[in-house]
């Protein structure tokens, strides 16, 4: 098991405010596609952008992990948070970084994948996603993993 090790990364967790008439979705989507996956480079990775209810701080979350380092990590998220900002209908982000992993090392994610995202998966161009090949429970794949959607 290769699980997450805290000396390689820092975690933080983005609570963000659409602007009033902005659509949660649109902007969430804008911001994966802007700014998520690889596009930080080796300075940070934007692993997702969800759209929650019930949560003061924000209508979207966005999980970051940072490069592990006391300078440059700070740099590297406050770059995200600035990345996040600048996105068409984003009123305010509240930043949460993560002190402590539970469990300790952090274990490789789960997720589920239902019939409908496993056949887009398949049918994914220009080729399959590999990663997903059965509909249900998934290990050690992040819904992340989920290239698709």
């Amino acid at each position: 098991m290769s699980g997450y090790s805290t000396k390689k990364r820092t975690r933080a967790w983005f609570f963000i405010k659409v602007k009033s008439g902005a659509n949660a979705n649109t902007v969430a989507k804008a911001i994966y596609e802007k700014h998520g996956g690889t596009k930080g480079g080796n300075q940070f990775v934007l692993v997702r952008a969800d759209v929650v209810s019930g949560c003061t701080l924000g209508e979207i979350i966005a999980s970051v992990d940072a490069i592990d380092d006391p300078q440059s990590s700070e740099k590297a998220l406050k770059m995200a948070e600035r990345n996040i900002q600048r996105v068409t209908g984003v009123d305010k982000t509240t930043k949460a970084l993560v002190s402590a992993h539970n469990p300790d090392p952090p274990h490789e994610a789960y997720g589920y994948v239902n019939e409908a995202e496993k056949v887009k998966g398949e049918k994914s161009k220009p080729k399959p996603v590999k990663d997903v090949k059965i509909a249900g429970r998934q290990s050690p794949y992040s819904p992340g993993s989920n290239k698709w959607g």
